[in-house]
């Protein structure tokens, strides 16, 4: 077939208000081709359709891929652009690769990247290649991978998304807060997973590679700073292997970590390692901070507690933390288990009287919920 080649001069891109098809060749020459077009466009070609810069402002519809995708940037700057919420690239089944080795392209938009459970989607170069946004109505895909080197070289997961397999081969994916991640296959992580606080991780049937997790949690009201240390306690947990000190910050008369056992608190020295299902009180006097639990084994086997009873005043009483990065059901846990209470209870507050007692608790039995604090 015959080779289209476009102009290396300024306003050589391609504007298209209908469908692509590659019966032949397309040189891009380090320009861009607009879909400009209402309703479906399509891109077809005979194997991987490769351009260089892709560009969606569409009025309506979307552009859908009939065959694989490559699109490099080359020349750095936007690889892809999806320039409104009404922008969508449907992968349809088809595998889309973004980027480089060795260039520093980025997405840009604010629109959207329609997958299934057959689509692939491949990142490639360097840098941070921005936030990538899946479709809310159709979060799933096949297999990611993520393979972005140098300096803070990288990618953000936009919205919530399941994969069968994820793969970082170089670099950070970052899941953004108060969104959700599942991996139903295999991660394989030989870079750097981030978890923002408030985000969700649930793991598939295995977890491979000798990467590094960073798992975030914000927490507030500690009442500002001063000599005396005041505010909330938080009941926390680590998914993974760290130091205390690594986590909540060097130990102090402001700086506080406590474990619980039988009814007795005991501290914890700043070399002491976090242990995953071991809960943990903590109390600072900063309004606000967000710890990072750092480590490389991310929690992934299950686990079975064997709890003692020392018939003390408080025998019997543990605090114990969830150690993944996803909800427990605490039904199943009850359902599963021996010789516990089929309640549990959360420590709260009540403002009206400084009660730092008062509890939440929840029945599995009968569904119940109880709650003193001043909390809904």
């Amino acid at each position: 077939g015959s080779t289209t080649t476009l102009s290396t001069a300024v306003g050589g891109d391609l504007e298209l208000t209908g469908n692509l098809t590659e019966n032949g060749n397309i040189n891009s020459s380090n320009r861009a081709i607009f879909f400009t077009g209402t309703g479906i466009q399509d891109i077809q070609g005979s194997g991987t359709f490769s351009v260089d810069y892709i560009v969606l402002n569409k009025a309506s519809g979307s552009v859908r891929m009939l065959c694989d995708l490559l699109c490099e940037g080359p020349n750095t700057g936007n690889a892809m652009t999806l320039t409104n919420t009404t922008d969508i690239l449907d992968l349809n089944g088809f595998t889309l690769t973004l980027g480089k080795a060795g260039v520093n392209s980025v997405m840009s938009g604010s629109g959207y990247l329609k997958t299934t459970s057959n689509s692939s989607l491949s990142i490639l170069g360097t840098g941070n290649f921005g936030t990538i946004n899946f479709d809310p109505t159709s979060n799933i895909i096949g297999s990611l991978t993520l393979n972005r080197t140098s300096t803070n070289a990288g990618a953000t997961l936009g919205e919530n998304l399941t994969a069968t397999t994820l793969t970082i081969t170089s670099g950070t994916l970052s899941l953004a807060s108060n969104k959700q991640l599942t991996v139903s296959g295999t991660l394989t992580n030989n870079g750097t997973m981030t978890i923002e606080s408030g985000a969700t991780f649930k793991q598939g049937s295995s977890v491979t590679g000798s990467g590094t997790y960073n798992v975030k949690q914000t927490i507030d009201n500690g009442a500002g700073s001063g000599s005396t240390l005041t505010g909330r306690f938080w009941y926390l947990g680590s998914p993974l292997i760290c130091t205390r000190s690594s986590a909540f910050g060097a130990s102090g008369n402001l700086n506080k970590v406590w474990q619980f056992s039988n009814g007795a608190y005991s501290n914890v020295a700043d070399g002491s390692s976090l242990s995953p299902t071991t809960g943990y009180v903590h109390r600072r006097s900063d309004a606000s901070s967000t710890l990072t639990f750092t480590g490389q084994n991310i929690y992934s086997q299950d686990v079975t507690l064997s709890l003692s009873n020392n018939a003390g005043t408080y025998g019997g009483w543990h605090l114990v933390s969830n150690p993944y990065t996803a909800y427990l059901n605490w039904n199943q846990i009850v359902s599963n288990s021996t010789g516990i209470s089929n309640t549990y209870y959360i420590r709260s507050y009540h403002s009206s009287n400084q009660d730092v007692n008062a509890l939440i608790s929840y029945n599995a039995s009968s569904g119940l919920e109880s709650n003193t604090s001043s909390f809904s």
